[in-house]
């Protein structure tokens, strides 16, 4: 294994403190948001329509309320510790379950398990992110 010189531990600390904080999941979770919306690009890459919701609106509506959530959980991911990042994950999250929700109550048993799998993604990341801030363990050594 190489020697990492001393003038890029700092900087690689940095990198490492970052991605393991909140603010590296809001960048994967920004990423899954912004994919999803492609798949409502105004041209139309969606050739079925399974949610209760995109029969009656048009894919432009979905693309951009993705596209927007996606980007405003990257711009959240700068401003850690904030009310900014608070309102902004949970309205996201409250997003995806509500969207994961709507699928469940659309009574085919097909399409209410991917509505589980919404719900069950915005839960698992709301308790990682609750959890994580309530209890954090750190290895000491012991002398």
């Amino acid at each position: 294994m190489p020697k990492i010189p001393d003038k890029l531990r700092p900087i690689l600390r940095r990198i490492h403190d970052y991605a393991i904080s909140d603010s590296g999941l809001f960048i994967i979770l920004a990423h899954m948001f912004i994919a999803k919306s492609f798949s409502y690009y105004p041209e139309g890459l969606q050739e079925y329509y399974i949610h209760p919701f995109e029969v009656r609106l048009d894919n432009d509506v979905f693309f951009y309320l993705w596209f927007m959530n996606g980007l405003l959980l990257l711009s959240a991911s700068f401003y850690r510790k904030t009310l900014y990042t608070a309102i902004v994950f949970s309205s996201s999250m409250t997003f995806l379950f509500l969207w994961g929700l709507a699928f469940t109550l659309s009574g085919s048993i097909n399409v209410a398990q991917l509505g589980l799998i919404y719900m069950t993604l915005a839960i698992v990341v709301t308790l990682s992110v609750y959890r994580g801030r309530r209890s954090e363990y750190r290895l000491t050594k012991e002398k």
